[in-house]
Order: structure tokens, then sequence, then C-alpha cells
């Protein structure tokens, strides 16, 4: 009977000694959960949860590739975290690929109040629908490539209800979408599908067919020339809602990660931003300066631009 039970006995003095070693290595998030957890609110609560499940990642040259597969039970698609629970205004850019003409879940934004909050969808061929809670617009006739990249860009303003979308260096005339609407709440952000519900309601006629590159979002309408820069592959300030650069995101289904690519066509969008910065400044300066250095920068430039 001893020699039964001394193995056993080992065993507890064993699991005794690693016990040390085992609040040494959780005691940091252990103490900030238990002994902390009253001074934390919902947002940040939910962020020390999910952050094991959305690691943030460097994707500059890489894309998201969504293969046809028939087969696949599990809708493919990529979750993404924003660093935000209210969006009154915003820009999200990204560029795609894909061969099919039909409608095409690019990006969807639900609330657990609405699952169209903010939504991006490729419809027939030239046509695109934004929704901004339950108000919605389809943009027809646009240049999109079926055989290239296409860059888009989506901008809106609850508070002048003001929607627009920029495809391959073109803008489209501005619509009315959403006034006064306002995303709150907890964000359940997918790229690839149309959300029917909150995180779920997937549908695979609205599934995504191609490749994903260079998302971003901002909470802010990005300015025109900003714009054609990102449109251009130039030099852009990264979004702060979500940054491609910086991503957290969450794959599923058989998406893969390959390299991009979509090659850098010019720096021409960093020509034309400079040409306007120059321009504006050589106008507020014209009473008190004459034809010098500024305007042989301006005519450099140009001439640059124009090459």
């Amino acid at each position: 009977m001893e020699l039964f039970f001394f193995p056993l006995n080992c065993f507890y003095v064993f699991m005794l000694l690693l016990l040390p070693l085992f609040y040494a290595y959780f005691s940091g998030k252990a103490h900030k959960f238990f002994h902390h957890r009253a001074a934390l609110d919902n947002q940040e609560l939910c962020e020390f949860i999910l952050s094991p499940f959305f690691p943030p990642a460097d994707l500059s040259g890489k894309q998201f590739t969504f293969p046809s597969d028939p087969k696949s039970v599990n809708q493919p698609r990529v979750a993404l975290r924003a660093n935000t629970r209210l969006i009154t205004v915003m820009t999200v850019c990204l560029r795609f690929f894909s061969q099919l003409n039909r409608m095409q879940g690019l990006f969807s934004l639900a609330t657990r109040d609405h699952s169209n909050a903010l939504m991006l969808n490729k419809d027939a061929e030239g046509s695109y629908k934004v929704h901004a809670g339950d108000d919605t617009y389809v943009f027809t006739k646009l240049p999109t490539n079926r055989m290239d990249w296409n860059s888009v860009c989506w901008t809106w303003d609850s508070r002048t209800g003001l929607t627009q979308l920029w495809l391959n260096g073109l803008r489209t005339s501005q619509k009315l979408v959403g006034q006064n609407y306002l995303v709150r709440g907890d964000l359940s952000i997918i790229v690839g599908q149309e959300q029917d519900a909150y995180g779920g309601g997937f549908d695979r006629n609205d599934s995504f067919e191609g490749d994903i590159t260079d998302l971003h979002m901002w909470d802010r309408v990005v300015s025109a020339c900003d714009l054609r820069s990102y449109m251009n592959q130039g030099s852009f300030s990264p979004g702060n809602l979500l940054n491609w650069n910086n991503l957290n995101f969450e794959v599923s289904g058989n998406v893969s990660i390959q390299d991009a690519d979509f090659e850098e066509t010019s720096d021409r969008g960093d020509v034309a931003c400079a040409v306007r910065q120059l321009t504006a400044a050589s106008s507020s300066t014209a009473d008190t300066q004459t034809d010098g250095e500024g305007n042989e920068k301006l005519s450099v430039l140009l001439t640059t631009a124009g090459s």
C-alpha cells in the first residue's frame, strides 16, 4: 500500500513546487483582472478578453486571398477590430482584385442594434452600394477593372450626411446618406462577407472572391489630395481606426495571407500634393515676395509631374 501511494505523493509535491511558477506567469493579467476589474469599463474588459484572439500584425506587402471554394462550410471572411466604439465621420480605403460580376461584400460594419451600420458592397459591374444605418445609395457606372486591381475609398460624415466614393483615381459626386446617424457600441467588422446579423448571418451569394490589400480606416473625411496619393501608391497617413500596417484581425474559412502583387504605380500623388501645397503657400505670400526661389521650386515640381 505504501508503494502505491509513494508516486502519488511525489506528484502532489511536484505540483506544489510548480505553483510559484504558474503564479509568476499569470500574475500580471490575473492581478489586473481580479483586483482591478472594478476600475475597468466595459470596453477595457472586452479588449482584455479579446486581445489574445486579435494579434496585431504588419501586413505591408501582403494580401488576403479569398479563393473560390463551393464545398466550404465555413464562409471565408476576415474579422477586424477597430479601436473605437463611436463613429460619426469616417473614411475607409482598400484595394481589391476580383473577376466576379455579382454582388460581393467588401466591408461590413455591424453593431448589436444594426447589421448594416456601415457597409460597402460591390454589386454588378460598375455598381457599388453603401449603407449608413437605414439609408442606402447605389453608385452606378463606375470604372471597375476585372483583370486588374481596383482602389476604392468611401467617405461619410454623419453631421452633413454627405457620402462619396473614389475609384481608381476618380471621384463621384456627393450624395446624402445617413444624416445624423451615429454608429455606437460594440463593433463587428467583417471583410469579404456581408453581415445580416451581428457577427453572422453570412450568405454564400454575397461572399467575396479575389484579393484584398491596403485596408485603412480613419475617423475623419480624408482630403482629396491624400486620397489621390493613396490611389497612386504615394505616401499617406495610415488609418487610425484600422491600419494595414498594424492590423488586428482573425481569419475564418480558407482565407490565406499571400504576398501582394499590387505594384507601385507612380509617385504622382506625392507630386500633386506638393504642387498644391506650394501653390497655396505662394498665393498667401504673393504680396511680400517677387518671382524668385518659390516660383523656381514650383516650376521644378510641375516639370516632374508632367514627366
